[in-house]
C-alpha cells in the first residue's frame, strides 16, 4: 500500500515525540543519578564526622585537650620569666670560664681607667679627666647593669657610674663658660661626698668598735680615712658660682641630707632643685628622690603597717599623697627614662598599701608588658608573683576595666592569666 501523504506526516510526528520523550528520560536518570551521589557523599561526610576526633590546633573540635593545655593566642615575643635569653645562657664548663675570664678582664679594665681618672681629676688635669670618665662609662656597662659582679669588684659599679656621669656634668660646664677652678672646687667636693662611709660601713664600723672596746689597734695602711658631712659641705661652701654648676652643687647638698637620714628636708631640696633647674639632667632622678624620700616617711612604708598583710585606711598620709605625686610626675615626664621602673614599681606598692588591688596590679602588668625594658618585665613578673594572689574576683574586674584601653598590657594580662 502505498504511503499517503498524511501518513507520512503522523509517522514524522510520532518519531518526534518519542525523540523528546527519550531525551526527558535520560534527563530525569541523570537528575535522579546526581541526588543519589549527593545523598551518598552527604551521608559519607556524616559518617566521617561521628567518627572524627578533632585537631590539636582546633579550640572548639578537641577531644583530647582541655582548656589550659592549649592557647587561642600567638606566641610571646619575649620571655617573662627569663632576665637572659635562652641563646646567651652559657652551654658548658668551658662557655663558663670562657665567660668568668672575659667578665675578670672587663673588670681589671674598667677599674684601670676608673683610678687613672681619679688621679687626673685630682690633680686637675680636667680635660684627661673628662675622656677618661667617658671611656670607664663605656667600659662598665649600663645604667641598669645588675648583674652577679655589679656590686663587687666586677666592670659594673653603679655607685662609681653615678660619680662618673656627675663629674662628666660638671666637667661639662667648661664649654658653657665656668672657669677651671670652679670645677675643679666641685670635682673636690664630689670625690669628698664619695669617699663618706656607706649605711652598711658605719654599722660594721660600730661592731667593731664594741667588739674592740677598750682596745687601740693601729689603723690598716690600707685604708683611706673617709671624708665627713662637714668637710663636703664646706668644699661646697667653696665652689663658685655658676649656672652650669649650680644644679651639681644643689643635689649633692640634697644627696647629703638624704645621707644623713634627714628625710623632709631631703624631701625639699631635691623638690627645690626640681623647680628651679627644670632644663638639668638631674631633675628626672631628683623628681624620683623626693617620691622616694616621702615614701619613707609614710606609714605606708615604716611601723607595724609595713610588714601587714592587711590594707590600712591610715596609710594614705600625707607622705603617701606627695610620694605617689611625685612617682607619677617622673612617669609622665620621663616615661622613657632612668627611674620609670622603679617609679611604676613604688606606684604599685601604694596602691596596694591603701586597698587599690586592682590599681597596684595594674602597675606590675604594665611593667611586664614594657617591651623596652627586660629588667622592667622581670620586676613586674616577680611582684605579681607575690601580689596577684591576694585580688579576689572583684578586683580583677577592675584591673580589667582598667587595662581595657591599653592593648598590649591588656595582651600581657590575658598571657598571664
Amino acid at each position: 500500500m502505498k504511503d499517503t501523504a498524511h501518513a507520512r506526516i503522523m509517522r514524522r510526528i510520532w518519531k518526534a515525540r518519542s525523540s523528546l520523550r527519550a531525551r526527558s528520560f535520560r534527563r530525569r536518570a541523570r537528575a535522579l543519578l546526581g541526588g543519589a551521589v549527593a545523598l551518598f557523599v552527604v551521608g559519607a561526610g556524616v559518617a566521617f564526622g561521628c567518627g572524627w576526633m578533632g585537631t590539636e590546633d582546633s579550640v572548639r573540635f578537641n577531644a583530647w585537650l582541655d582548656e589550659r593545655e592549649f592557647s587561642r593566642l600567638p606566641p610571646l615575643p619575649f620571655s617573662a620569666r627569663e632576665k637572659t635569653r635562652e641563646s646567651d645562657a652559657p652551654a658548658d664548663d668551658f662557655e663558663w670560664e670562657e665567660r668568668h675570664e672575659r667578665w675578670k678582664r672587663q673588670a681589671k679594665e674598667a677599674n684601670a681607667l676608673w683610678r687613672k681618672a681619679e688621679e687626673e681629676a685630682k690633680s686637675g688635669e680636667l680635660g684627661a679627666a673628662r675622656k677618661l670618665f667617658g671611656e670607664y662609662l663605656e667600659r662598665s656597662g649600663d645604667d641598669r647593669c645588675g648583674a652577679e659582679e655589679s656590686y663587687g669588684g666586677g666592670a659594673c659599679v653603679p655607685v662609681r657610674r653615678r660619680s662618673a656621669d656627675d663629674r662628666l656634668d660638671a666637667l661639662a660646664a667648661l664649654e658653657q663658660g665656668a672657669g677651671a677652678e670652679a670645677v675643679r672646687a666641685y670635682l673636690a667636693a664630689r670625690r669628698a661626698y664619695d669617699s663618706l662611709p656607706s649605711a652598711d660601713e658605719k654599722e660594721a664600723e660600730g661592731e667593731a668598735k664594741e667588739k674592740t672596746e677598750g682596745e687601740e689597734d693601729e689603723p690598716s695602711p690600707a685604708e683611706v680615712k673617709p671624708s665627713s658631712a662637714e668637710e663636703v659641705r664646706r668644699l661646697l661652701e667653696q665652689v663658685p658660682r655658676h649656672a652650669g654648676l649650680e644644679d651639681n652643687v644643689a643635689y649633692l647638698r640634697a644627696a647629703l641630707l638624704s645621707r644623713e637620714e634627714k628625710l623632709a628636708e631631703a624631701a625639699e631640696a631635691f623638690g627645690q632643685l626640681a623647680a628651679r633647674h627644670p632644663r638639668s639632667e638631674k631633675r628626672e632622678a631628683a623628681l624620683y628622690m623626693k617620691g622616694l624620700l616621702n615614701l619613707k616617711q609614710s606609714k605606708s612604708y615604716t611601723g607595724e603597717y609595713a610588714t601587714a598583710e592587711e590594707a590600712c585606711a591610715e596609710c594614705r598620709d600625707d607622705a603617701w599623697r606627695a610620694a605617689f605625686a611625685a612617682f607619677r610626675r617622673v612617669l609622665a615626664e620621663y616615661p622613657r627614662g632612668h627611674f620609670k621602673t622603679d617609679a611604676r614599681g613604688w606606684l604599685g606598692y601604694l596602691h596596694l598599701r591603701v586597698g587599690e588591688k586592682a590599681e597596684g596590679l595594674a602597675e606590675y602588668y604594665r611593667l611586664l608588658a614594657d617591651e623596652h625594658d627586660e629588667s622592667a618585665r622581670a620586676e613586674g613578673y616577680l611582684s605579681l608573683k607575690l601580689a596577684r594572689g591576694a585580688a579576689e574576683e572583684a578586683d580583677m574586674d577592675r584591673l580589667e576595666t582598667l587595662l581595657a584601653s591599653e592593648t598590649r598590657v591588656a595582651l600581657t594580662y590575658a598571657y598571664h592569666e
